[in-house]
């Protein structure tokens, strides 16, 4: 299945690292619980964590100027995160029994120079769900580490709600990369694609 997944969605580097194995795989159980927070999280890592106005301006690069266009078949969505930020985000819809990705994007831009993962994920036979993070295009809030990974865990926990019959691939370029890996820690996907990262 992600052999195929891997041919038809281009993932366009070769820096692409499939971590899944197969849909339908789960996760092993781990010492940190579903539950922790990104605090939590980031507090049980040993050294420094800054997340400063200086690491912001060096790591994020929101851009709330359009550049393309929604694709036709995908519709606009909003996502509460668990501090109540609106995020935007587009769908496309999983055919019957079909896979969903949750897509994670990079440091720079926003969803609407997305058009064409939008476009692999259906050539491919799947859906996928797109958001721009915290202070990203439409999106509400400033960009920060702990913010971003409760932007992902919205994301995620959107896409299972609405598709709960459909088994969810999390897919994360750049920057992206590490908010897909903080939510595969903490969300039963059936795999992982890091791109990039």
């Amino acid at each position: 299945m992600l052999n195929s997944l891997y041919k038809s969605v281009r993932l366009g580097v070769m820096g692409a690292l499939i971590v899944g194995i197969s849909c339908g795989c789960s996760r092993a159980p781990t010492a940190t619980p579903a539950a922790q927070t990104p605090q939590q999280t980031k507090a049980s890592v040993e050294g420094p964590q800054p997340d400063t106005a200086m690491e912001r301006k060096v790591f994020y690069y929101p851009d709330d100027e359009v550049r393309g266009t929604k694709p036709s078949d995908a519709e606009e969505v909003r996502i509460e995160t668990a501090d109540g930020l609106k995020l935007v985000g587009w769908q496309l819809a999983p055919p019957d029994g079909a896979v969903l990705g949750v897509y994670f994007h990079g440091n720079g831009g926003n969803i609407s120079s997305l058009g064409g993962v939008v476009d692999d994920y259906r050539e491919a036979g799947l859906g996928v769900v797109i958001v721009d993070y915290r202070g990203f295009g439409g999106s509400e809030g400033e960009p920060s580490e702990e913010g971003l990974y409760l932007d992902g865990l919205a994301a995620f926990d959107y896409a299972q709600k609405t598709f709960s019959d459909h088994p969810i691939l999390i897919h994360g370029r750049s920057l992206g990369g590490g908010v897909a890996s903080y939510v595969a820690e903490n969300r039963d996907g059936c795999g992982l694609i890091l791109e990039s990262s």
